[in-house]
This record gives structure tokens, C-alpha cells and sequence, in this order.
């Protein structure tokens, strides 16, 4: 069986003899001699520790969760069956107190979870454990009783009776259960806007006595598709009493969003929060400084301590499961499982990375592993690494311990942690150290990856004890907008909100300190299109500072670095998502011209383009032709996807006046679809050509 047997006492599996099992199959646990001694230890119970918040979670299995008592007695926790093979995999619960013979507890002496003797047993008897009311309420809620399966029935009204269930529990729990599935179903099919002109408006919030860290957070919740819809277009919300946080909550962002609005009139919904913030959280005392992750953490815990319902749509929204593995020198492995709504990155993290960036700061502290030295006589409670079993067996070890985040969130909320205690001067200072970050991240889960989209930015300027929070969103329409609640003056309103360039908000590199991203399903032509725009604004903010200009600049003085640089972007774009660059060096000259109603003509020599240092092959010139082909209808594509005409004019000179251009192959997307754009073109060659158009993407 590959299983660990206790040295003191032997067990073994067969099969079990009451009707209605529940685990592993019809096989129970039986030991192989009399146990003649109360609370004798029959072996150890591996396994994952949880808290008891994962009996509610409906996307998580709750069959193999046991019920652990603590050292004390006086509470309890979660214990998970782990990968290994176990005894205890195989033990029931016989659903009569009077045949439970044994418990799970923890040792008050190691530290461990054991399975122990609660009275004298026979040789060959069979073990039973209680697993607990909760443990059957939650084996229920999801199950479709049957009339016909009369042993499932007797297995329901026997838990039933055995642990005083009412049946209005298990409904209460069933109900919790659908609702909870309706929740994350519709936060799955509502990750994006399902409709642009919805929810488009963006409106101040008005700062008052230190609310940036309320206001900052309040705006880009607002701009969590899924969370706002579900708020605004869902009746799972209404009826909320008036005075509740939830219900302000909801109000303020249906004036946020639906339409535009005077900064009289957002003041007067603002303050509705902001009067009653130690209602949020008692230390937020109006004029104190606090942080916006704390806030964030404080104020979903509060509408989820108003509406039970919230509780699934933080967790279906926000949940992420850190698993924290813990190995020591000896063999033994303890593994915990920890549910969390924000991802706490230390700046330290980041800086010992080559990149220095945000994705290399996530990826170092999921692989960083941490090592301590323990002894046999450690018997501290607080230490971190402790091995009860190296404890117990009075051995020395050495630990390590690493994490890894499984459940990747649908919205991943990241704080660059910038604050750090200067032991020097004995103050708490603010880390400005350049972070990148991109507007795509794209993470390991498993043997797949999750990608995510950058849909909101919380900056922090100033030191740890005096500052300001700034909020970045961006809208249904892909605009991003920089949200300022401090007053323009003394006595006049707040800042009106301001659009700005992607640019701008990846140039936030030294005061980046709360991310939300949103997960989506993959890298599609669009996000492509919206990353080079993003790109090429830096691009354009770069070229302006180099030539000490700040609305305009000289691109054809810059031909070679622009060309460069974009096709740098490129490059870096395909290799991030495909890794099938294969490059051809081309010599030609393309002139591309765009009237005014945004008709493309190009002007094309008739012949192929040549390669300059190999001879055109014959099985070359189809993907050459493809490659001029792509040149026309990229451009149109990008107009219709929303560039400026900046960027037209630029490509114009950059295709004209750069010698060399490298067509790129690889995994090619169908253009069929783009088909109506008015496209003329002079090259016979390609208007001849009667198969879909292709783009290289």
C-alpha cells in the first residue's frame, strides 16, 4: 500500500462493516491488536491545514476535510487529505456516538495530529471517528436527494440524527451553495463590459480630511467589470438597509459610472463613506493617515459582514489559495493552506531579480525557499519551522519553506510592499526603487499559465508619514484616466478626472504600490493591438524627452530608432506569446498613403520583394507576398482599433524610409473578417489572390 505504519501498533484495511460509506470507497480501518489503554496513538494523520472558511467554498471539495481538535480542546481546525496514501484515508464515521472509539486531535505534547484510542478496543475491531456536523451539512448541500437510492437516504437521515441536523440546515446550506455557483457564473461570463456605452462615465470623488486611501480604492473597485455589474444589474443586492456600507457602496458607484456628474453632487454621496469611515475599520479616524490596502481589506470584510451573500463574491472574485510547504532534513512535510484576497509582494523580492520588475518579483518569491536550523528540545509554540515528528523522535533537523499560489484569482490584487523600517535613523521610510510592470501578466498555474490585464493602478507619493494616493483606471472604452481627489485650490472643487496615455501609467515605475489586474482568457489580436498602442506611447514619450520637445518631435530624425523600437515591441510581444520568430531581411521601398476618409493606398513594385542576402526561392515568394499583404491591411487595422494620427504618419515614414524591414513568420490569425475595410491597392499580384487574407500576429 506504500502507506507509514505506527511502530507501536499495527493496523490494517478491509472492508468495513457498516451499510453507508462515505471516503474511500467500502474499506474501513481495523486494528490487529487489543489496545487496552485510553488515548493510546495509533499513527499519524497527515494532511493539509485549512481554516474553517473552506466548508462554504463551493468551488473547493469538502469530502476528505477532518475536523481536528486543538491542544487545548477549546477549538478546532480543517485537516485536507493530502497526495500521499494514508490509514486514516480509509477511516468512517459510523454515525452513532456510541461506536466511536477514536479521535483526531492534536498532540499537546508534539504538536502533531494523531489518530487516538478514546476507549479500550478488541483486536481486529473496526475504527470510527466522528467527522463532525459541519462535515455532513457540507456533503449534502450539493447532492441531489434520491427517493430511489434508499442506502444514500438512510446515510442522510442517519447523519441526520446522529449529529441533531434540521433540515433546514442542509437547505440553508444547499441554498448557500447554488447561490454561491450563480455568483461565480456570473462573475465568469462578466469579466469584461458587455457593453462599452454601460457604466463609461468616470466622476470625481472628493477628497476630504485624508480620504485619498478611501477614494483611491473606491474608484477602482468601481472599475472591476464583474463586481459593478453584479452590484448594478443583479437583484442579489437589493432591499439592503440604508444604512449599511454596501448599500452606500452601491449608490456611489451608480453615480461613479452611469453618467456624468457636478462634484457638488458626487460630494454628497462620497461623504456618505467618508463621514462613517471608523465604521469601515475603528482605527480610520478621519484626518489619520491609514493605507489602501488596509482599506480595501477592511471594506470588504465589512460588506461581507453586512450581506452574507458578498462573502461568495469576494471569495469567487478575489480568493487565491497560498499553499505553504514546509519539508525538514528528516523526510517529514507539513503543508497549509491559506485563502487570501490580496498578494502582499515585498520590493525586496523584486530587487534581487535581473529584470527588477513586478512579474520577476512573483515568480522569485514563489521558487525563494527559506531555511532554519531547529533543535530537538525546541518546544516554542511561535516558532515558525518547528517539526513536531523531529520533536517528538528527539531528533535535530534543519527546515525549508516555499509557497505557491494555486486558484489563481479572477481579479488579482498585488501591493508592492515600498515601506521598510530604516533601523539607521529608526523611521519607517518609503522604498522608490523602479519596478516594471507591464499591462499583461501572465503567470504559472500548474502545467498551464493564467493571464491577467493591468485594469487599475494605485500610486503613493510622498514618505511613510506623510503622502498622497493617486488612482489610475481605465474605462469600458480601453481609456485609461488619472483620479485625483485633492482640491485644484484652496475653497475650489476636486481635480476633474483626466485622461492620459497608457504611457503615463507605466511610467508610474518608482510609486506603483497597488495593482488590480483582470484575468483573462488569453492574448488575443486585440490585447495585441492594445499593447502596441500602450507600447508606442512610451515609445513617443521617450523620442520627446531625447529631443527636448514636449508636444511634438522629429520622427524622420528618429526613423532608425522608431523602426527599431517598434520592431523591438514586436519581437518582444511574439517571443513573450509564441516563442516562432523566424525573420527574412527584405530591401525595398513602400510608400503608404491615407486620405481623408482613411482609404489605404499603397504603391508596391510589381515584382517581389528580394531578399539581400539569399535569392528568392520559389516557395519563398508566397510567404514574401503574404508579408506585403499583411502591410496592408495592418494599417487599417490599427486606425479602425483607435491610433492617432501621429502614429499613421509615423509608420508612413517608417516604411519609407527604413531599408531594412523583417517580415515576421508564425502562427497566422484569418482576416477574412476585416473584409469590408476599403483597401486599394496597386499590386495586381495581390488583388489576384483569391484565398483569406492572412495576418502575422
Amino acid at each position: 500500500m506504500g502507506v507509514v505504519q505506527w511502530e507501536r501498533n499495527r493496523l490494517a484495511i478491509g472492508p468495513s462493516t457498516i451499510p453507508y460509506c462515505r471516503g474511500n470507497d467500502n474499506r474501513g480501518l481495523f486494528t490487529t491488536l487489543d489496545v487496552t489503554r485510553k488515548g493510546t496513538i495509533l499513527c499519524i494523520k497527515k494532511g493539509i491545514n485549512l481554516n474553517k472558511l473552506f466548508w462554504s467554498f463551493s468551488d473547493y471539495s469538502t469530502s476528505d476535510i477532518r475536523i481536528i481538535s486543538s491542544k487545548d480542546k477549546l477549538t478546532t481546525f480543517l485537516l485536507d487529505k493530502d497526495t500521499s496514501v494514508s490509514y486514516l484515508d480509509f477511516i468512517k464515521d459510523p454515525l452513532n456516538t456510541k461506536l466511536v472509539n477514536a479521535e483526531l486531535t492534536e498532540s499537546v505534547k508534539d504538536g502533531m495530529v494523531v489518530l487516538k484510542t478514546t476507549k479500550e478496543i478488541l483486536a481486529n475491531s473496526e475504527l470510527f471517528i466522528s467527522f463532525g456536523k459541519e462535515s455532513w451539512i457540507a456533503e449534502f448541500r450539493s447532492c441531489e436527494w434520491s427517493l430511489t437510492n434508499n442506502l444514500y437516504n438512510t446515510m442522510v437521515k442517519q447523519s441526520m440524527l446522529a449529529y441533531h441536523i434540521d433540515k433546514s440546515e442542509i437547505t440553508k446550506a444547499a441554498l448557500d451553495n447554488q447561490t454561491s455557483q450563480i455568483i461565480q457564473n456570473y462573475i465568469e461570463s462578466h469579466m469584461s463590459w458587455q457593453n462599452s456605452t454601460n457604466h463609461s462615465s468616470v466622476n470625481v470623488l472628493v477628497y476630504k480630511q485624508n480620504s485619498c486611501y478611501i477614494n483611491s480604492v473606491l474608484q477602482c473597485l468601481a472599475r472591476i467589470p464583474a463586481l459593478t455589474q453584479l452590484l448594478l444589474n443583479t437583484n442579489l443586492f437589493e432591499n439592503m438597509d440604508d444604512s449599511t456600507f454596501l448599500h452606500k457602496y452601491i449608490n456611489l458607484i451608480k453615480k461613479m459610472t452611469n453618467k456624468k456628474e457636478s462634484w457638488t453632487e458626487m460630494r454628497k454621496w462620497n461623504n456618505l463613506i467618508l463621514d462613517f469611515r471608523t465604521g469601515i475599520n475603528s482605527a480610520f479616524i478621519p484626518g489619520t493617515q491609514w493605507d489602501a490596502p488596509e482599506l480595501y481589506e477592511s471594506l470588504l470584510n465589512k460588506f461581507c459582514e453586512e450581506n452574507q451573500k458578498f462573502e461568495f463574491v469576494k471569495h469567487h472574485l478575489f480568493c487565491f489559495y497560498r499553499e505553504v510547504d514546509t519539508t525538514c532534513s528528516n523526510g517529514h512535510h507539513k503543508v497549509s493552506l491559506r485563502n487570501e484576497y490580496l498578494l502582499n509582494l515585498p520590493i525586496e523580492n523584486c530587487k534581487q531579480t535581473t529584470e527588477q520588475s513586478l512579474y520577476s518579483g512573483i515568480i522569485y518569491s514563489m521558487n525563494k525557499i527559506e531555511h532554519k536550523t531547529g533543535l530537538a528540545a525546541d518546544k516554542n509554540p511561535y516558532t515558525k519551522f518547528k517539526c513536531a515528528e523531529c520533536i517528538y523522535h528527539k531528533l535535530d533537523y534543519t527546515t525549508s519553506e516555499s509557497y505557491k499560489i494555486l486558484h489563481k484569482p479572477n481579479i488579482l490584487v498585488i501591493q508592492l510592499h515600498r515601506f521598510y523600517f530604516d533601523s539607521s535613523s529608526m523611521t519607517t521610510e518609503f522604498d522608490n526603487t523602479i519596478v516594471d510592470f507591464d499591462k499583461y501578466l501572465t503567470l504559472p498555474e500548474g502545467d498551464s499559465v493564467v493571464h491577467y490585464e493591468l485594469i487599475g493602478l494605485i500610486t503613493y507619493i510622498g514618505n511613510a508619514s506623510h503622502g498622497h494616493y493617486l488612482a489610475y483606471v481605465v474605462d469600458p472604452c480601453n481609456q485609461w484616466w488619472l483620479l485625483n481627489d485633492l482640491p485644484r485650490a484652496l475653497q475650489e472643487p476636486t481635480c476633474d478626472p483626466q485622461q492620459v496615455d497608457a504611457s503615463v501609467v507605466y511610467s508610474e515605475k518608482k510609486t506603483a504600490y497597488l495593482f488590480f489586474y483582470r484575468k483573462i482568457s488569453g492574448i488575443n489580436n486585440d490585447k495585441i493591438i492594445n499593447l502596441l498602442k500602450d507600447c508606442y506611447g512610451q515609445i513617443k514619450q521617450n523620442s520627446a524627452t531625447n529631443s527636448n520637445q514636449t508636444d511634438e518631435y522629429d520622427i524622420v530624425n528618429n526613423v532608425n530608432e522608431k523602426d527599431k523600437a517598434i520592431r523591438d515591441i514586436i519581437n518582444k510581444i511574439l517571443a513573450e506569446y509564441d516563442n516562432t520568430i523566424v525573420s527574412h531581411q527584405t530591401s525595398a521601398s513602400q510608400i503608404i498613403i491615407v486620405d481623408e476618409s482613411n482609404t489605404l493606398h499603397t504603391n508596391v513594385d510589381e515584382e517581389l520583394v528580394d531578399l539581400t542576402s539569399n535569392p528568392i526561392l520559389d516557395d519563398e515568394k508566397e510567404d514574401i507576398q503574404m508579408y506585403w499583404d499583411t502591410v496592408e491591411r495592418f494599417i487599417p487595422l490599427l486606425m479602425n482599433s483607435g491610433f492617432k494620427t501621429d502614429f499613421i504618419n509615423d509608420i508612413k515614414l517608417i516604411y519609407n524610409e527604413c531599408s531594412l524591414m523583417e517580415p515576421i513568420s508564425r502562427s497566422i490569425i484569418d482576416l477574412s473578417q476585416y473584409d469590408d475595410l476599403n483597401i486599394v491597392t496597386s499590386s495586381k499580384k495581390s488583388l489576384q489572390k483569391k484565398k483569406k487574407r492572412k495576418l502575422f500576429y
